[in-house]
């Protein structure tokens, strides 16, 4: 009988403190519902205008637009000014005394590939050369006439036609003057200079082989 007086109360006691505890924590939907509806909210002039920018949409610039021939214009054009590297020409040069030499300005040892390569050329006849001493032997001909190229005729009359006899022998030599200049003279069978006549024709030919070869 005492066990249940003591339940009734703290029963009692407990519902009086949920009662307690729950007025400092009040309904706030109830609140929520039974409350007006308040006026919109007021903004003034400047500040509508500025909050009313974000609404608008965006608009790209409209820069103008270069035509595609403009376009190509201001690109700068680079001009090719690159020219061909001259060369100094092969020349005749005479001594006192009348001794014509034909001067190259290269090492003698590229001297004498030109000089060979320019008797090939011309089709003088090579017999013997010495690269140790820089010299040819030939067989030349100052009045014997180049076969025309494709001419048939002309083939046959350039190695039948001509009497052989007509060619001499010469022996072409090469001395340097320095590391980068050549002289060219031509000698006779007897190794004498040759400075008039066949030889200075040889040389002439020499000069204007390998100028127009170097000029290509």
């Amino acid at each position: 009988m005492i066990g249940r007086v003591f339940l009734i109360f703290f029963g009692c006691l407990a519902l009086s403190s949920c009662s307690y505890v729950k007025s400092y924590f009040p309904d706030k939907q109830k609140d929520y519902q039974l409350a007006e509806e308040l006026p919109p909210l007021a903004l003034p002039d400047d500040i509508k205008q500025t909050a009313s920018i974000k609404d608008r949409p965006l608009i790209a610039p409209d820069y103008p637009k270069s035509k595609p021939e403009e376009a190509a214009a201001a690109v700068p054009k680079i001009e090719n000014t690159s020219v061909k590297p001259l060369f100094t020409p092969v020349e005749l040069v005479e001594y006192d005394g009348g001794a014509t030499r034909l001067r190259i300005y290269q090492p003698v040892s590229k001297a004498w590939r030109y000089v060979g390569k320019a008797l090939s050329h011309q089709g003088v006849e090579i017999t013997a050369r010495d690269e140790s001493q820089y010299s040819y032997k030939v067989q030349y001909d100052p009045d014997a006439k180049k076969a025309s190229d494709g001419a048939l005729l002309d083939e046959l009359f350039f190695l039948f036609g001509d009497d052989p006899s007509k060619e001499k022998e010469f022996q072409i030599k090469l001395t340097p003057r320095n590391s980068q200049l050549s002289e060219v003279i031509v000698l006779d069978d007897k190794e004498q200079p040759v400075y008039q006549g066949a030889g200075l024709k040889l040389l002439e030919l020499l000069k204007n082989t390998i100028n127009a070869d170097l000029a290509q």
